[in-house]
Formats: structure tokens, sequence, C-alpha cells
């Protein structure tokens, strides 16, 4: 897409600090870092969603990441890792095409992934949900 930031990376349009590049994915420091050594992992093609991917590329996805964070643990010392991928507005996603956050974590990063409120559900109702999603696997 033409107006997609991570697909004018991936073309070369715009600069980056790419740590990572393979036949299906870049890999570049976020410029808006939680940590140091914060990196994106994007896919080459344009995916807005993990859930519209195929699972080749969500394995070279994650294969990748378990690359880098490999990287980061040999370059820059880091005590754990986060890992997710926002789907959609509401989930926070701010550019929509396919990336993970490889997220360093250090004792003293102050960064906090809290959850705010939570659904309460009983027994029937958490059957429920498991049987209509299990029922479209």
């Amino acid at each position: 897409m033409q107006d997609c930031i991570f697909c004018r990376i991936v073309k070369g349009e715009i600069p980056c600090h790419m740590v990572y590049e393979d036949r299906y994915i870049i890999a570049f420091l976020d410029i808006n870092p939680m940590t140091e050594g914060h990196t994106l992992v994007v896919s080459k093609e344009h995916i807005e969603s993990f859930s519209d991917t195929s699972s080749y590329i969500a394995t070279n996805i994650a294969e990748s990441s378990v690359k880098i964070a490999g990287a980061l643990k040999k370059a820059l010392k880091p005590e754990g890792f986060n890992y997710f991928i926002n789907e959609g507005k509401v989930a926070g996603q701010l550019v929509m095409h396919l990336h993970m956050h490889v997220v360093p974590r250090y004792g003293d990063d102050d960064v906090k992934f809290e959850a705010g409120s939570k659904v309460e559900l009983d027994e029937e109702e958490m059957k429920a949900i498991a049987e209509r999603i299990s029922k479209e696997i």
C-alpha cells in the first residue's frame, strides 16, 4: 500500500534502524521505543492483521522474533521480554500492517503491562463461549 509507512520502509523509501531482514520479514528499532532495543518484526507483505495471515507468515514472524530476542540477549542483556501484536485500532494498533513488538525488559524500565477492568463470567458463560469458539475451528 502506498500510504503505509511500513510498506515504504520495506521498499527503502523511508529509512529505519534495521536489525534483521530475510525474504519475508524486516525487523527494525521502534521509533518510539518502550525500552532500549524495542524492535518491530514486520511482514514484508502488506497484511493488516495477524488473524488474516497465513500460518507460514505467522511462523516466520515468530521465528524471526526468537532470533531477534537471542541477539538482544547478547547485545543488551535484558532480564526478560514482552512479545505482542496489537490487532485493530481498538486494541492499540497504530500502523495497519502486521507487526510483532519484541520489547526487552529491564529491572528499572518502568514499563507497565497492566490489565484494566476484567469481565466477570460464570462457569456456564465460560462454557458457552468456549463452545462457540471451538465450533469455528
